[in-house]
């Protein structure tokens, strides 16, 4: 049994041939270990943020208050497309997925039909 201690945590190497991994190798899986624990823990700590909705496992940050308002303000209430008054959305220009923002500049309002036109395109 191979026994590190790192940061004053102990981690036992396993594994088929664990007795024929470098002092190198041994470091660097600890460290992958890490890695990994503290992406698991900081995705765990944005979540927790107020905020946050959890719709299924496409998790996002929900769109200010404030830029609802801009927006609907700025868009004049009606689709950004058309000019529909109905079944209002507000649609991400550039995509969350494509690493658009929750700013005003990046969110219009667009009827449900237009915005399902849209897709995740951009524009």
């Amino acid at each position: 049994m191979r026994l590190w201690i790192f940061k004053g945590d102990v981690y036992e190497i396993t594994g088929k041939s664990r007795d024929s991994y470098s002092g190198e190798q041994c470091r660097l899986l600890i460290l992958e270990y890490c890695n990994r624990e503290g992406e698991r823990f900081e995705k765990l700590k944005r979540l927790s943020k107020p905020g946050k909705t959890q719709e299924g496992l496409g998790q996002r940050e929900r769109i200010p208050e404030q830029v609802r308002i801009e927006v609907w303000r700025r868009d004049g209430g009606k689709c950004a497309s058309c000019g529909g008054r109905e079944m209002l959305e507000y649609d991400h220009i550039v995509p969350i997925s494509k690493g658009g923002s929750n700013t005003s500049r990046n969110i219009e309002l667009l009827c449900e039909k237009c915005n399902r036109e849209k897709g995740d395109r951009i524009g």
